[in-house]
């Protein structure tokens, strides 16, 4: 009876314990709510040169973020996501700020830590479809989309491909939105290794995704652009631009494209298998860019070439059929953040803090390099320790031009180590 009664004890002391601590967390959020509107605004204000701070001061609670709801904005460039480590049951993603070189811990909703991201869009928006089904998850405010299962999984109506299922997947490698994910309209559009374009749009739950070219054709890259849908061939010989319309169930479909050759510059066969030797679309003050690698010689660097097409500025839109491509080598005030599954042209303001400078292209992609290897520009390698997770990055400058040729500089961010997810982020203005 004496061992029962003391074991009765120690669990009303733990209970008793875990009351307290759990009241005690409560006063201290409640305290950390409580802070006067004027002195929230003072402190929010001295973070203006440290976006990663503004985020931390954001994400404390509600009542923070509407004290200063009526201050202006700071815009925010992209961040550099990575997925978490491989050892030690890590659920946390880093996400590094080039204005202030900080690295913010990222954790995900259950279920979402290990997923392969294939996308993203504006204000820390980031689907993930491996391994199904497809998840649409904000980042910074922890929300997640709700998917009717026909859009939660690709699934190709051909007897012969892929379902869906495990049998016979369908391997998406990126996907992309006309507008934000939120919207009634946004349509998705999803780039595979096998069955072509697939489409579907949010606010059809019933329309499904609807197939094109599956077996037929693939594509290095697709973006949309003043809300038209365009890609460039795996062989990065054509740009076509999607003719989309919604069928009688309001799900879009193709139903024509248009296009357009890609011989602006001579460009060798890379030695690399990596695809940053690739060729990105981006949408830069409202007119469709094309940025692509090339170089000269084997022996000689690679450069980033940007060419921009030119149509009917009547129209207000883009004509492929025009056929015409102008170089830009200049970027102004802007910088291009390219990467295999999510680009961006950003506008840079003056006396920008960190690394980051006007007119230059950031680039990325989940490759393995080493400060040894030929890569086009500065090299920046990161590295996740495996003692104490922290985000280490180590930047090889180089001292001269490649070419007379090449217009806009560009730094390349790589992984020392494999198995790791890297992709730009572009978190809300805040």
């Amino acid at each position: 009876m004496a061992a029962a009664s003391d074991e009765q004890r120690t669990k009303l002391a733990r209970r008793a314990g875990s009351a307290t601590s759990t009241t005690a967390r409560r006063r201290q959020r409640r305290s950390f709510s409580m802070l006067a509107d004027d002195l929230l605004i003072i402190i929010y204000r001295l973070l203006g040169d440290y976006p990663s701070s503004r985020t931390r001061f954001a994400a404390v609670c509600r009542s923070w973020c509407a004290a200063v709801d009526s201050e202006p904005r700071v815009p925010v460039l992209p961040w550099l996501l990575l997925s978490p480590r491989e050892i030690g049951g890590d659920r946390t993603r880093r996400a590094h700020c080039l204005e202030d070189g900080a690295v913010m811990r990222i954790c995900p909703r259950p279920g979402v830590v290990r997923r392969h991201l294939v996308g993203g869009y504006d204000g820390c928006w980031v689907v993930s479809c491996h391994p199904p089904p497809i998840r649409i998850v904000n980042l910074f405010s922890g929300a997640e989309l709700a998917l009717s299962e026909k859009l939660s999984k690709i699934a190709c109506p051909r007897r012969d491909h892929g379902r869906g299922d495990t049998r016979c997947p369908i391997v998406v490698s990126k996907i992309v939105f006309s507008e934000p994910p939120t919207s009634h309209g946004c349509i998705m559009a999803a780039m595979t290794e096998n069955c072509g374009i697939a489409l579907c749009r949010i606010g059809c739950p019933e329309g499904g995704w609807m197939i094109h070219g599956c077996q037929v054709e693939s594509f290095m890259d697709i973006a949309f652009c003043n809300g038209e849908l365009y890609g460039v061939t795996r062989d990065g010989h054509k740009l076509v631009k999607f003719e989309i319309t919604l069928n009688k169930d309001g799900a879009p479909m193709v139903t024509g494209d248009t296009r357009v050759a890609l011989q602006m510059v001579s460009r060798v066969k890379s030695r690399n298998s990596c695809k940053e030797y690739a060729v990105y679309i981006v949408d830069l003050h409202g007119k469709l860019v094309i940025a692509m690698m090339t170089w000269w010689w084997h022996d000689r660097e690679p450069f980033f070439k940007v060419y921009q097409l030119v149509g009917n500025e009547t129209s207000g839109t883009t004509t492929c059929c025009n056929n015409k491509w102008e170089e830009v080598t200049s970027l102004g005030d802007h910088d291009l953040f390219l990467g295999q599954t999510f680009s961006k042209a950003v506008h840079v303001p003056m006396n920008m803090r960190g690394d980051v400078e006007r007119n230059r292209i950031y680039y990325s992609n989940n490759c393995c390099r080493s400060l040894n290897s030929v890569v086009h520009g500065d090299a920046v390698m990161l590295t996740i320790s495996n003692e104490n997770g922290e985000l280490k990055y180590q930047r090889k400058k180089r001292t001269s031009l490649v070419d007379d040729d090449e217009k806009i500089m560009s730094v390349g961010y790589f992984m020392k180590c494999g198995g790791h997810d890297i992709m730009w982020l572009l978190p809300p203005d805040i």
